[in-house]
């Protein structure tokens, strides 16, 4: 058998550290049988007033393929209009139609295929539709916001829908997850599974010792460390983290050495900083932007307390590796 992954899920030359854990997934599936890969990158014209922004035009620079830690990934464009989100998984669709038809054409006769799909949207979407054409069947991980905010919004509530429902299989990483997506399909599938994470690297993260870790990050052994990891965006709730630690400096409760870490990056960043210097705790909060996985390990190791005050999640793979 033969997968084909399809996901804006995986790391890329603008942004390594993009959701590893799929990428550790990959390399997982590659030891039992093939698997291909094809990460879309997200299009956006370079049209005022939108498409000269950073982002942007760093997305606009990564390669069509490139190799990953020995895994070849092909990332065909699709287009993307900022404030007509409900777009998307039509132009992510027309996107990857061609590759998957490229994909299916060398198929050797001997082999079966199934495409994986990550994300429900705007993944799913594209991709069940543009697999169903081909005669492909396309297996669906549901991760979390896809679900839990995603879902919620009337113009993506029926995509969803009809992808899962045409989907041969649909994966959630959680039970919440998993009674949610029953809820919006009406009703549990035979073919809904639910899988307890999507994954992780366990011979990275395992029980160690701190006091040796901590040495090396420079952290006293009396200190107490709380660390955050993930992307600087709203849903991960990492002003109301900020809110807190305030509090506890305030009340007197923080020692010296005391520290916030986060760990990530994203378009909140700047805000996040302002805000901690605003509420006097700048010294007591590190910012240390993307880290490597190995990175992210030690940092867990280190802390007293993992953190996550998201508003929304599925399983997230960084409370599984703590």
């Amino acid at each position: 058998m033969r997968v084909l992954c399809v996901t804006t899920f995986f790391p890329n030359a603008a942004d390594p550290q993009r959701a590893v854990f799929v990428k550790n997934l990959v390399q997982a599936m590659r030891r039992r049988c093939a698997v291909d890969v094809i990460s879309p990158v997200p299009y956006v014209p370079p049209l005022p007033p939108f498409g000269h922004k950073p982002e942007w035009r760093a997305q606009r620079a990564i390669p069509y393929r490139e190799s990953i830690e020995g895994i070849e990934v092909r990332h065909p464009r699709f287009m993307v209009l900022p404030h007509l989100g409900w777009l998307s998984g039509v132009g992510y669709f027309f996107g990857v139609l061609r590759a998957l038809r490229r994909w299916r054409r060398e198929l050797p006769p001997q082999e079966s295929g199934v495409v994986h799909a990550h994300c429900a949207y705007p993944d799913a979407v594209g991709v069940v539709l543009a697999a169903r054409l081909l005669g492909l069947p396309c297996v669906v991980t549901a991760h979390g916001s896809d679900i839990n905010v995603y879902a919620a919004k009337p113009a993506l509530r029926f995509q969803i829908r009809w992808a899962l429902r045409n989907a041969a299989g649909v994966i959630a990483v959680s039970g919440g997850l998993q009674d949610k997506i029953a809820g919006l399909l009406d009703g549990a599938p035979a073919r809904l599974e639910r899988v307890p994470c999507a994954g992780f690297d366990a011979a990275l993260f395992q029980p160690q010792k701190p006091h040796g870790v901590r040495a090396q990050l420079g952290i006293p052994p009396q200190a107490r460390l709380v660390v955050f990891v993930g992307l600087l965006v709203p849903i991960k709730g990492v002003e109301f983290l900020i809110e807190a630690w305030a509090n506890l400096a305030a009340a007197g409760k923080l020692g010296s050495d005391d520290r916030l870490v986060l760990l990530g990056d994203g378009p909140l960043r700047a805000a996040l900083t302002q805000a901690a210097a605003a509420r006097g705790i700048a010294d007591r909060v590190v910012f240390a932007g993307m880290v490597t996985q190995p990175e992210v390990a030690r940092w867990i190791t280190a802390a007293n307390v993992l953190c996550l005050p998201s508003r929304n999640e599925g399983t997230p793979n960084v409370v599984v590796e703590a």
